[in-house]
Formats: structure tokens, C-alpha cells, sequence
């Protein structure tokens, strides 16, 4: 089973000297606001649905949800290192 990323860890460069400040943002806090979205939201998703059936895009609509959750899940363990010529920034997923 995937399992989505719980936390965001980031460099952030400060100073002269190179060194960067470490900032966790914990992602897990923000997935009970998304599910709250998303139940707000599922009438008009569903009503979408209905009306785009018929044209055959209402098959896209119904799946936007798990590819999304895939998605997200996906950026599990990712890292992106971004370099300037005097700057360093550090992403990762954990």
C-alpha cells in the first residue's frame, strides 16, 4: 500500500557562510483540512460526473481522485537539491 508523505524537510540557506537553517513542516496536519474539502466538495464532483458521462469524460472525473492520490503518495522519498551559484536549497519528502 502507498503511504502518503508525512513530513517536508527543507534547507534553507542563511548568511555568508553557507550553512543552511533545517524547516520540517509537518504535512500530516494539513490532511484533515483536504478531507474536509473533499467531502464539501463530492455533491458537485458527483453532479460533474453525471453531466460529462454521457461525452465520455465523466470517466476521467470519476478517477481524478485516486491519480491524485497516487500522485501525492508518489512523492514519498523524493529529493531536490536546487542550486544557484551562491545559494543551495534542499527539498525532501519523508
Amino acid at each position: 500500500m502507498y503511504w502518503p508523505p508525512m513530513l517536508l524537510w527543507a534547507g534553507i540557506p542563511f548568511g555568508k557562510g553557507g550553512g543552511s537553517f533545517p524547516l520540517i513542516l509537518p504535512l500530516f496536519l494539513i490532511y484533515p483540512i483536504v478531507l474536509a474539502l473533499m467531502i464539501v466538495f463530492s455533491p458537485f464532483m458527483l453532479l460533474a460526473i453525471l453531466l460529462t458521462w454521457s461525452s465520455g469524460r465523466g470517466r476521467f472525473l470519476l478517477l481524478i481522485g485516486p491519480y491524485s492520490y497516487r500522485l501525492w503518495c508518489a512523492l514519498r522519498g523524493m529529493n531536490a537539491d536546487i542550486r544557484d551559484n551562491k545559494t543551495r536549497i534542499k527539498v525532501q519528502f519523508i
